[in-house]
């Protein structure tokens, strides 16, 4: 956009200013609760169709799960139109066209007839068409240099964590491996992180200081358990008394042992991963580990991007299932601090872009191949795994009706 001559960013204001000025715009960016609409969406008419749009300084899941806005009103009303335009402001970053490729991306993946038109500000000001497929994730440098680390992370954890694991005796006590600090593994219980180690030895510690000095539940048992102790340290030599203080804060968790905590999102992946959880899809088939394991969740967390240019930024995927072959990618979501109307509706994006990711990535295909039995990335399919919808509310039917038009699975759990 230009003002004086100026480019500026087509921030939300500005959007507004610009779309008043539209004939028969109408643009609307109260919140709608009823439909679980953020304010940040801006919704309107263009040339008769229907439109949203999203000012350049929002974050990049607004902009994407703006088009799953736009798509699920036009699914609820019953009549799909012709076209339908999604204008998203260009702040100038790397994130932009993140943005622009994942939505490329669900474009390309949309199956339905209504024609999706991708609208941004080029640098010249004027409004401009994106034209763009998906993009092609085949020679993507990333994807190079994060398959030998992804390679190595393979490996089975040190003995020392196997024998910790083993001595606390409690199956939702898992080991992960750790991407960034190799070679320290992750030490999770029900998802919440516990502790670090490596073949030497480790630490042990739950939450932290709130920023009001605010302390959580997890927090305060874990001080409770340890006598006021914030971190032990840990070797070889100490591993009993570990496991013990480990065992201790599992009894005493809020309501482990008698009803299992909350289920956010970390919880039901740990118990997803383990089949503690079964996700049964639509053919009948209850989904597998990659990789069965008694002491470390295998499919955890795995690094993928929506963008070519979002260099080595990393999206990771909550986990990954096989059924014989095929991988499976899930999007994992639960009700903690959010609803089940945007929150979930924005999750099947997700899940079409890390399915594009795996399937696309031929320099991470060796991994898949490497499997046993080898999977097949190129047929990933994908699914969005909630806890079970409550009756009534209408999103069930919803969510289903959008997710199909994505060949995306909505998969409810009992967590």
């Amino acid at each position: 956009m230009l003002v004086d001559g100026v480019r500026t960013k087509l921030t939300h204001d500005r959007m507004m200013a610009l779309l008043a000025s539209v004939p028969n715009a109408n643009p609307i960016s109260e919140r709608d609760r009823r439909n679980s609409i953020s304010s940040e969406v801006i919704r309107c008419t263009l040339n008769g169709e229907p439109a949203v749009a999203v000012g350049a300084e929002y974050s990049v899941k607004t902009k994407i799960g703006a088009l799953l806005d736009l798509l699920d009103l036009t699914l609820a009303d019953g009549e799909l139109p012709e076209r339908v335009t999604v204008l998203i402001g260009n702040n100038g970053a790397p994130s932009h066209r993140e943005a622009i490729d994942a939505l490329c991306t669900l474009r390309d993946t949309f199956t339905g007839s209504t024609r999706i038109r991708l609208l941004t500000d080029a640098a010249d000001g004027t409004l401009t068409e994106v034209e763009d497929g998906a993009p092609d994730f085949s020679a993507c440098a990333s994807a190079v240099s994060w398959l030998p680390e992804l390679t190595r992370l393979g490996e089975a954890p040190p003995p020392l964590i196997v024998d910790l694991i083993s001595r606390v005796g409690h199956p939702s006590l898992r080991a992960y491996p750790d991407l960034i600090g190799w070679p320290q593994w992750s030490l999770r219980l029900e998802g919440l992180r516990v502790g670090s180690a490596d073949a030497h030895g480790g630490w042990l510690d739950v939450g932290e200081l709130g920023r009001f000095g605010d302390l959580s539940d997890h927090r305060l048992t874990w001080l409770t358990v340890t006598g006021a102790m914030a971190r032990i340290e840990f070797t070889a030599d100490s591993l009993d008394t570990a496991a013990q203080v480990l065992a201790r804060f599992a009894t005493s968790w809020t309501g482990y042992g008698t009803t299992a905590p909350d289920a956010d999102e970390h919880t039901l992946e740990s118990r997803i991963l383990r089949g503690a959880v079964p996700v049964v899809v639509a053919d009948g088939a209850t989904l597998q580990s990659v990789r069965p394991d008694a002491v470390v969740n295998w499919g955890a967390q795995i690094p993928t991007q929506w963008g070519e240019s979002g260099g080595t930024s990393r999206r990771f995927l909550d986990a990954l299932l096989r059924d014989g072959s095929t991988p499976w990618a899930l999007e994992l979501k639960a009700p903690a601090g959010g609803g089940v109307g945007r929150y979930y509706r924005h999750g099947i994006a997700q899940a079409v872009l890390y399915r594009h990711y795996i399937r696309s990535a031929t320099p991470l295909h060796p991994l898949f191949a490497g499997q046993q039995p080898p999977l097949d990335p190129t047929a990933c399919r994908a699914a969005l795994v909630v806890p079970r919808l409550q009756p009534g509310t209408g999103w069930r039917d919803r969510h289903r009706a959008l997710a199909s038009q994505f060949d995306v699975e909505l998969v409810e759990v009992d967590p």
